[in-house]
């Protein structure tokens, strides 16, 4: 029997992580839905390969690559928050948080936009992911993180007549078992992975950018100083040729002239 003021420390650690287990469901589940309908409303599952085409700044891992080329026959119910992310923000100018997409920038409480709620659910995704090494979170900490998902999906709910603050409380009230805990758990993890392998994809294209551009800068000055070079050689022959044509004008008119002379004295004579 515990001692009267110790926590039982076996029952704090199980429910907080099932505490993280259903805040984790709740952005797998409901939040990813919410993002796959935000993209459908901007972009069709059919047109979505066109865009990511025509968009080259755009880069995705493979696994990204198969859902997109996939997405005319199986629509987005493969697509992750992950990369419904990464094409709403680089796809949809439509919808765009308050102050723009600025890392890391969590959005004030009276910016409601869409674009606010999907930069919200992304950051909360992230918070998700710093909680990974232990996987729990305190009950204070989880109230907090619902809350602000539940406004999320009330704002949805009045705009687009949605069902998602019924689907939250359907999730808070449900027993999540262990197997269930460790589904989302391993589902968090997947996320995380994946993201990383994203970050490094767009370092290192940023890399190949700035490379590619240093190159560009060296051949642009090359051929720079190469025009001028040659912009003076062909000055330095029109000056040149004028000079000749000239010299060669004025001998022709001495010689007019003194052929003139020479005809004028010889009828005189």
């Amino acid at each position: 029997m515990a001692t009267g003021g110790v926590p039982n420390l076996t029952t704090v650690s199980n429910k907080e992580r099932t505490n993280y287990a259903r805040l984790c469901r709740a952005l797998i589940d409901i939040g990813t839905q919410l993002l796959r309908e935000c993209l459908s409303r901007h972009i069709s599952p059919t047109d979505i390969k066109n865009k990511v085409i025509r968009c080259p700044s755009l880069k995705l891992i493979p696994p990204f690559i198969v859902n997109v080329n996939n997405a005319y026959t199986e629509g987005y119910s493969m697509f992750d928050i992950t990369l419904l992310y990464t094409l709403i923000k680089n796809l949809c100018p439509a919808i765009l948080p308050t102050r723009g997409w600025i890392k890391n920038l969590i959005p004030a409480v009276n910016e409601i936009t869409e674009g606010d709620d999907v930069e919200r659910i992304h950051l909360k995704r992230n918070n998700m992911y710093a909680h990974l090494p232990n996987s729990c979170v305190s009950d204070a900490l989880f109230s907090r993180h619902w809350a602000d998902l539940e406004k999320i999906m009330v704002r949805y709910d009045a705009k687009y007549q949605t069902t998602y603050v019924n689907q939250m409380s359907f999730i808070a009230n449900q027993c999540m078992d262990d197997v269930t805990e460790k589904m989302y758990l391993d589902q968090i993890r997947q996320l995380y992975e994946q993201d990383k392998d994203l970050r490094r994809e767009i370092k290192k294209v940023s890399g190949d950018v700035a490379k590619h551009k240093s190159i560009i800068t060296s051949m642009d000055a090359a051929v720079t100083s190469r025009f001028e070079k040659v912009e003076g050689e062909i000055e330095a022959v029109k000056t040149y040729t004028e000079g000749h044509i000239k010299d060669l004008a004025t001998e022709f008119d001495a010689r007019y002239h003194l052929s003139g002379s020479i005809l004028n004295y010889t009828v005189k004579k």
